[in-house]
């Protein structure tokens, strides 16, 4: 994700899921790519002062991220909506990958089923406008 507006749009919007360590914001929007979802993916700094550590975290996030996709990305492109979608790591402690990955999966459950209503609340301001 690296339009300016996209990522300052799915903070505005606060639409987030939480399954602690991770939050999850996302943000119903007109992606400039093709694909169903742009994912930005961040580590605080005052948590993890060292690079080290948090590059190592963003990488386990990453990859947990990477093989289990697919299903949202399914729920996406059936229902024919675009996500922006930012994963926030909320922990003090560097926690396990299969940690990480069962907090994601249920994090990811959370937002598939946040989606419509989110679909709904998005067409019905559109007929209003």
């Amino acid at each position: 994700m690296s339009l300016k507006k996209v990522i300052s749009n799915a903070f505005e919007q606060r639409n987030s899921v939480s399954t602690f360590p991770l939050r999850i914001i996302i943000n119903l929007s007109k992606l400039p790519t093709n694909q169903p979802a742009q994912v930005m993916f961040t580590v605080p700094k005052r948590n993890f002062r060292l690079a080290v550590d948090r590059n190592l975290i963003r990488r386990r996030i990453k990859e947990a991220y990477r093989k289990n996709k697919h299903e949202l990305y399914r729920y996406l492109e059936s229902n024919n909506i675009q996500l922006a979608i930012v994963i926030i790591y909320l922990g003090k402690k560097e926690i396990t990958y299969s940690e990480i990955e069962e907090k994601l999966i249920l994090s990811l459950q959370k937002v598939q089923t946040l989606i419509p209503q989110l679909d709904h609340k998005t067409k019905k301001d559109n007929e209003a406008s």
